[in-house]
């Protein structure tokens, strides 16, 4: 948060040690190179040559390019004078991947959130309240707009979001985020005796079909039967309870039935 310093005069919003940077290489100069701080309204660091690569390195400019947008680790922050001393070697692959990905979710989020507020009427300063409202209950304004577009508005309202916010936000991601679907799958072995066994048969398999499962003959009495759903419990609980359902009428019938569910890889 912004403090105000003796005076008057506003001071800047700083990174904290350790931070990840989205940073744009500004200047490369043979031992170091400056660069600014995306995220910290034009704000500039400094990357020396020892914390650019692990390895040896005969010229910077093999390492970092002007334009170019990085990930840094924030290693010294001098309140008084404002430098910033940063890292480019000390950033694993896995933060750097996620700092990116990071990024692009939060550009989605303000997508999203720039059609709602429209929607609603709402001020920037509302759209700032309600974004660090999520970032706070949700660890990223993102991951709420994935509750919502789960669980609806009553994922939101619970964290305390207002319900004509957490109504619209739930609105807005069902249109923008979907998720990869679970498939899950399993072998059914069914029969019947009765002379008209076959149509029982059938009926049971029909009857799969129509609870939305997919089912694919293999040789009789054996079927291959699937199910996709948003995760995996999910998937689960719909593939039992409708093989369930359906050995439990053909045992009515006096055939037999059983299930057997392909083990997770």
């Amino acid at each position: 948060m912004n403090a105000v310093a003796e005076g008057g005069e506003e001071k800047k919003r700083l990174p904290s040690l350790g931070d990840l940077l989205l940073c744009t290489v500004k200047t490369i100069h043979p031992h170091c190179a400056f660069v600014t701080l995306n995220e910290y309204d034009g704000l500039e660091g400094m990357i020396h040559i020892s914390e650019i690569s692990s390895s040896w390195i005969k010229n910077i400019r093999s390492h970092v390019k002007e334009g170019k947008i990085i990930v840094c680790k924030v290693m010294r922050v001098d309140e008084e004078k404002g430098y910033i001393n940063l890292s480019i070697r000390r950033v694993t692959e896995f933060d750097r991947r996620e700092k990116f990905n990071s990024a692009k979710r939060a550009m989605r989020v303000e997508r999203m959130m720039n059609y709602i507020s429209k929607r609603l009427g709402a001020t920037k300063s509302d759209v700032l309240r309600i974004v660090e409202l999520l970032g706070r209950e949700f660890t990223e304004a993102y991951f709420a707009f994935e509750e919502a577009a789960r669980n609806g508005p009553k994922a939101l309202t619970e964290k305390k979001v207002p319900q004509e916010w957490a109504e619209a936000i739930a609105q807005e991601a069902s249109k923008n985020i979907s998720f990869p679907l679970v498939t899950l799958s399993g072998t059914l072995t069914i029969s019947s005796p009765a002379p008209d066994g076959v149509v029982q048969v059938r009926s049971v398999l029909k009857e799969l079909k129509k609870a939305g499962l997919s089912v694919r003959y293999i040789s009789a009495p054996k079927y291959t039967v699937s199910v996709e759903d948003v995760d995996y419990k999910s998937a689960e609980r719909k593939l039992k309870s409708v093989t369930d359902a359906a050995i439990k009428k053909i045992d009515e019938l006096g055939g037999s039935g059983e299930f057997e569910q392909q083990k997770k890889k």
